[in-house]
């Protein structure tokens, strides 16, 4: 049973173990960083719907990456950068 975890234990070794406020900043920025493509991709470039219907529907379209993508981009940016990452023997 015990020998399962033995790769595991060698690999968290060889590589950082994120913190806490990293591994969170790595969620948000995901998040953020999916929103940025979709938005791009889904509400300008291939027009298949827009964010709401709406005669000023660009407005709508360019908050939603402002407030959808790129706020959740800096803010997990920031918290990866403020959580350092530990090795398994620290």
């Amino acid at each position: 049973m015990v020998t399962r975890y033995v790769p595991f234990l060698r690999v968290s070794q060889m590589y950082p173990i994120p913190t806490l406020p990293a591994f969170v900043g790595q969620l948000i920025f995901g998040t953020g960083a999916f929103n940025l493509l979709e938005g791009i991709i889904d509400h300008h470039l291939l027009a298949i719907h827009y964010v709401r219907q709406a005669p000023n529907y660009a407005i709508y379209n360019w908050t939603f990456l402002a407030v959808g993508a790129v706020l959740p981009i800096l803010i997990g940016w920031m918290l990866m950068e403020s959580g350092r990452m530990v090795t398994a023997d620290a």
